[in-house]
């Protein structure tokens, strides 16, 4: 597991999130900050002078890092710490394919309500760029450090189908004890003839009714997962957030379909919209994310 620290209040709340769930699911934690000293390079100081107050600044930076390590450690995580340079995102995605991580823990910062304006730069491109889940973790929320109940977001796409499997397994290994809730938010009815009109002119079912949402989790014969499901009607975004906090869920897992940010914007992504106005920890997981079986670590 890889969390991104930068040192803010958001950083702080992530790194007792990570904690938690690195304690809970016996994974050792990796504190990973990022700096760019190359903004100094035009400062008009002497080179020599550069590179030692580069140094130095390098040096304060992995002493804050190790007190941070020393911290996680209380709770009797295995945990290492590393300052690299480089663009944040891209440095803690690397980082993250290179160690095999299962899991990405960043922070977001500010309130819900302008989390639309706040959530950008690192956390968002983290989300787009890990090959792995990525928990992102508000400084503002209330959930527990580690989950006791995951709601997924379900819109029958292969994207939803990896984060119903990624929750599932993280349920499983952190033993989350009220499971999962899986919820498909119904469109309504007149988007729902525009869409099937064929098919309701034949008096036909619906095939993202209650029922098919139940058939479309296969749940596993051993798991011990409790597994709820609901299909509601209205905004998709609004619903869910509003069933997190109706049905007391911990995390919300989505899928993510768009990988650039420029594809999010084409499509108006449900992902996005909810991770800047949530104030839960949002698990987004990627199409390429590992399959159920590969531990968090």
């Amino acid at each position: 597991m890889v969390l991104g620290v930068d040192f803010s209040a958001s950083s702080r709340r992530a790194l007792e999130v990570a904690t938690a769930v690195s304690a809970r699911a016996s994974a050792p934690l990796e504190l990973l900050h990022v700096w760019n000293p190359n903004h100094l390079a035009g400062s008009g100081a002497t080179l020599v002078g550069l590179r030692s107050w580069i140094a130095d600044q390098k040096d304060l930076l992995i002493e804050q890092l190790d007190d941070w390590a020393t911290n996680a450690r209380k709770g009797g995580v295995d945990v290492s710490s590393r300052v690299v340079e480089g663009a944040a995102s891209e440095m803690i995605s690397e980082v993250a394919r290179s160690l095999g991580a299962g899991l990405v823990v960043v922070g977001r910062q500010g309130s819900a309500h302008l989390a639309h304006v706040l959530l950008g730069s690192v956390s968002e491109r983290v989300v787009r760029l890990a090959s792995c889940p990525v928990l992102v973790v508000p400084e503002q929320t209330a959930a527990p450090q580690s989950p006791e109940r995951l709601m997924v977001g379900v819109d029958f796409s292969d994207a939803s189908r990896d984060a119903y499997r990624a929750a599932l397994r993280i349920a499983e290994e952190l033993e989350a004890s009220r499971g999962l809730v899986l919820v498909y938010v119904h469109p309504g009815e007149r988007e729902n003839w525009l869409a099937d009109w064929r098919e309701l002119a034949d008096g036909g079912e619906h095939p993202h009714d209650q029922a098919a949402l139940e058939r479309w989790a296969e749940v596993p014969e051993d798991s011990r997962v409790p597994i709820e499901s609901q299909v509601p009607v209205g905004n998709t975004e609004r619903i869910l957030m509003r069933a997190a906090e109706n049905e007391a869920c911990d995390w919300l897992v989505l899928g993510l379909q768009g990988r650039t940010a420029l594809e999010a914007l084409l499509m108006g992504s449900t992902t996005d919209r909810v991770l800047k106005l949530t104030d839960r920890p949002v698990l987004v997981v990627p199409m390429t994310s590992p399959r159920p079986g590969q531990s968090m670590s």
